[in-house]
Order: C-alpha cells, then sequence, then structure tokens
C-alpha cells in the first residue's frame, strides 16, 4: 500500500468514525438535556399547584376578615385571588398536556376553584347587603369547608402523581449522565485508537489530537458536574420555600381557629415571602432554560429601545432603593446587529443587581450605561454603579451559578451573573469587570453579527 493511499485509508476512517462519535454525543447530550428539562418541567408543575391552594387560602382568610371587620382591605388577597388564578390553571393546562391522568384531574379542580369563589363571592355580596348574620352562617356552614377539602384531595393527588413522575425522571437523568459519562469515556478510548491508528498508517504524530480529546473530556467532565451542581440547588431551593409554606399553613390553620387574626397575617407574610423567594428561582431557572435552548435572532437592536424597555420593569425596583438611572449618549446613538433576547437578559440581570445591591450609607445612588464604538466595530458597553462592590477575593466567583456576596440585602437565586455570562457569550461577547468598594463597573463588548436570514431578505430591495 502506497503512502497516499494509506493517508486517504487513515483520512477514512477516521472521517466514518467522527462522524459516529459526533452522532452519537449529539445525541446523548440532546436525551440529558431533554432529560433535565422534564425535571424543571415537574418542578414547574408542582409549584403551580401549590401556588392555586395558597392563593385560595389566602382568598378565604381575605373573605373571613370582610365578614368579620367589613372593612374592604381585608379583600385585597380576595381580589388577587380571583386575577391571578385563571392564569395559574391556565399554566396548568399547558404544562400537564402530555399528561392525560393529569388533565382529567384538572377539569374536576377547575370546577372545584369555581364553586369555591361562587361560594366567597356569594358572602360577600351578602354581607355587602348588610346581612352580617347571614352571611356568617354561610360560612359556619360545611359547604366551604366539603369544597376546599375536595380541592386539597385533588391537588394532593396530581401532586402525588407529579412527584412519582419527577422520582422517575430524577432517576432516568442519573441514568442518563451515567450513560453520557461512559459513552464520553467510550468516545475518549476510540478516539485515541483512531489516533494509534492514523500514527501507524501515517507515520505522524498524534498530539495533536490528544490535547483536543483531553480538552474535550474536561470540558464534558466540567459541564456534568455543572450539571449536576445545578440538579442538586435548584432541587434544594425549590424545597425549602415549599416547605415553610406547608408549615405556615399548618400554624395559620391553629391560629385561625384560635382566633388569633394578628398571628395569622404574619405567617401570610412569611409565605409570601417564601413563594417570591420560590418565584425568583423559577423565573431564574426558566431564563436559564431559555438562553440554553434559544437560537440566536439577529437584528438591528437600537440601544435606547431596549434600555426604555429595560428601566420601565426595573423603575419600581430603582424608586424602592432610591437609585438615579442613568444614560449615557452613546447609548441613545448606537445600534447593533444582535440578538435582543441575549442582550437584554445580559443587561438587565446586570442593572437589577446593581440597584439591589446600593450603597444605603451614600446621599446619592446611581446605575449609569453608556456604549461606545470600538477600533475594530464592536460595540463597548459599560454599566457602572456607587453601590458596596464586590469583595475582592470572591471576583473569581462572580459568574458562577448560585453564588450571592451580599444575601443580606437582596433575595435572589444566584443564577443572574451565571445567565449574564451565558448570554454573552451566545452573542459572541466578552465581559470583564472591576470593583472595590466604591462601586462596580460591568464591561461588555458586542461584535456586530450576521443578521437572521429572512430579515435579511425582507429588507432587500430586490
Amino acid at each position: 500500500m502506497t503512502g497516499k493511499l494509506r493517508l486517504w485509508t487513515g483520512f477514512g476512517i477516521t472521517l466514518v468514525f467522527l462522524l459516529v462519535i459526533a452522532a452519537v454525543g449529539h445525541y446523548e447530550s440532546k436525551r440529558v438535556s431533554i432529560s433535565e428539562q422534564k425535571i424543571i418541567h415537574t418542578y414547574q408543575d408542582l409549584v403551580t399547584l401549590e401556588t392555586v391552594i395558597s392563593e385560595l387560602k389566602d382568598a378565604e382568610t381575605g373573605q373571613r376578615g370582610y365578614l368579620l371587620t367589613s372593612d374592604e382591605l381585608y379583600l385585597q388577597p380576595y381580589y388577587f385571588a380571583l386575577k391571578i388564578l385563571p392564569d395559574l390553571l391556565q399554566e396548568l393546562m399547558f404544562l400537564i398536556a402530555d399528561n392525560p391522568r393529569q388533565q382529567q384531574s384538572l377539569i374536576e379542580l377547575n370546577t372545584l376553584v369555581d364553586q369555591k369563589l361562587a361560594k366567597l363571592d356569594l358572602t360577600i355580596v351578602t354581607q355587602r347587603l348588610g346581612k352580617t348574620e347571614a352571611a356568617l352562617a354561610m360560612v359556619r356552614t360545611s359547604q366551604g369547608r366539603t369544597i376546599m377539602d375536595q380541592i386539597r384531595s385533588v391537588v394532593k393527588q396530581m401532586r402525588q402523581e407529579e412527584e412519582r413522575l419527577l422520582k422517575i425522571r430524577i432517576i432516568d437523568s442519573k441514568n442518563k449522565a451515567q450513560s453520557a459519562t461512559l459513552i464520553t469515556y467510550g468516545v475518549s478510548f476510540s478516539i485515541f485508537i483512531i489516533g494509534v491508528l492514523i500514527a501507524f498508517l501515517t507515520s505522524k504524530s498524534i498530539s495533536d489530537d490528544y490535547i483536543r480529546l483531553q480538552s474535550a473530556e474536561a470540558s464534558l467532565a466540567m459541564a456534568n458536574q455543572e450539571l449536576q451542581n445545578f440538579v442538586y440547588r435548584t432541587s434544594h431551593d425549590f424545597k425549602s420555600p415549599l416547605l415553610g409554606i406547608i408549615s405556615m399553613t399548618t400554624f395559620i390553620k391553629e391560629d385561625l381557629e384560635s382566633g388569633s387574626i394578628d398571628e395569622v397575617l404574619d405567617n401570610v407574610a412569611r409565605i409570601r415571602k417564601n413563594a417570591d423567594a420560590l418565584t425568583a428561582v423559577v423565573s431564574s431557572t426558566l431564563q436559564l432554560a431559555k438562553t440554553d435552548l434559544s437560537d440566536n435572532h439577529v437584528e438591528t437592536v437600537h440601544l435606547n429601545a431596549l434600555l426604555i424597555d429595560i428601566y420601565a420593569r426595573l423603575d419600581a425596583l430603582a424608586k424602592q432603593h432610591k437609585i438615579e438611572l442613568r444614560v449615557g449618549d452613546g447609548i441613545q446613538k448606537n445600534t447593533i446587529n444582535s440578538d435582543p433576547n441575549h442582550l437584554m437578559a445580559a443587561l438587565e440581570n446586570i442593572i437589577s443587581n446593581a440597584i439591589k445591591y446600593a450603597d444605603g450609607n451614600r446621599q446619592q445612588s446611581f446605575v449609569a450605561i453608556d456604549a461606545a464604538l470600538d477600533s475594530n466595530g464592536s460595540v463597548h458597553i459599560t454599566i457602572s454603579d456607587n453601590g458596596v462592590g464586590i469583595p475582592e477575593k470572591r471576583h473569581s466567583e462572580v459568574f458562577q451559578m448560585f453564588k450571592q456576596f451580599h444575601p443580606e440585602r437582596a433575595n435572589g437565586s444566584g443564577l443572574g451573573m451565571y445567565i449574564v455570562k451565558k448570554s454573552v457569550l451566545r452573542i459572541g461577547g466578552v465581559i470583564s469587570f472591576d470593583s472595590t468598594p466604591k462601586g462596580t463597573n460591568f464591561h461588555l463588548r458586542i461584535p456586530h453579527l450576521a443578521t437572521t436570514p429572512h430579515l435579511a431578505t425582507a429588507q432587500d430591495p430586490t
């Protein structure tokens, strides 16, 4: 066999092996990703079910407070429940669309929730007509309690089904991760053999291939470790607020029976705090999933318009912390071809963090953002604040998952800056920062990307 033939034979064998490896690796990666998404999906189901029960209890508490005092302020939880419950039930319908058993239970739950709200509404209307005794008599009947017990029973049944699915999915995810790890080692071994074969056929060094192998193995191992940490931490962050909510509901029941309304209100506030914490975890998890799964959709982004949207959402938070939001001239005049969703996710997380960690001892706190064109055509965006800063010894942890440096100042999931880094990388950018106790500066260098093909076609005059 001639040297040229040996060379082409080696390349042919390598190509076949690499195609098989790429296909298997892509397949396994997709299986693990789908499995983890199912776990997150199941947690969403559980959280939404608990929120339905929580809102109904809040509505019932508000109704009873109103019947006892005739004070309309007590009805605020009731009105909030009327507003949010249809959305929650609609969300459940979407989440369980692949589960016929749960769909049947949800139909029953919808009917019971409508009956419960109708009973609450009837007593409130009766009270407004001045028939307090009649309204209280309705409460004393067992109808409302019976409906609530039925709701709890249906929710418990649905929760048990989701918990059953969760156990199955966690085991499935672990098996798939183990399978992916085994395949990784198999791939590593296969590539090594290929390297040896090529070296035998072509008498060339395989050092470059081996280095790439080591890098791929290290990257996959890091990804597996990151995935395991994510599942463990999110499981804990979901479970803790849920357990707190469940405990508080027990206390509320006891306080209602003893007539301790102040204690009830205090426990309701604690439930709300736990629910807010749970909402933050869910929101961050969904945002992270969206960052990982969504493809880039590049268009011309007007930075000023993007900042207007972000500031509109953060305005209430800024006023709460007495923060002045500043926009530089560079933001107002610059545009960039990029994915607006990834860019918005990065900027909004950085700015909201700057607001949350403002230094209350300063006479005037601010968050400022500006932009300028780099010499290579990229846009350099700078976000500055005069907040408490990031401890120097923890600078290396800033973009890691579940890292919080001032937990006493703000509640959060610890995923914000991790999402920032992933979002910036998705659009080909680079992020850096410098921080002292006097404030923090984040620097984003975002390149111009080719616009999404169908958008470019739409702008083509031909």
